[in-house]
């Protein structure tokens, strides 16, 4: 099975830095961005009024769904898209379990 990670950061977030560079030590490939180009970077301070509105949509999406800190992560199927797994935070044993998934397929 080919995956790729979908990654959800915040701005001057450690977690999401050390999930984005545990991400590129272990050659994974991962989006920070959606299929429109746009930054999946979730900030309700920005000066853009659209990414303010849409980040303010992400944070109750996803405290809604029980997330309350960031990175939130997706794992996807390469081949349907389907979410195979979604968790929040920085979980390099998610990562490493994911990862060697990947290699297998």
């Amino acid at each position: 099975m080919a995956i790729h990670f979908v990654v959800y950061e915040k701005p001057h977030c450690e977690a999401c830095r050390l999930t984005r560079r545990w991400l590129l030590t272990h050659h994974q490939r991962f989006r920070t961005t959606n299929r429109r180009g746009e930054t999946n970077l979730v900030d309700p301070n920005s000066e853009d009024p659209l990414k303010r509105s849409w980040s303010a949509q992400k944070v109750v999406k996803f405290r809604q769904d029980g997330y309350d800190r960031f990175p939130i992560v997706r794992v996807r199927d390469d081949e349907t898209g389907d979410v195979l797994a979604t968790w929040n935070g920085f979980h390099p044993e998610a990562l490493a379990s994911w990862a060697a998934i990947n290699r297998l397929g």
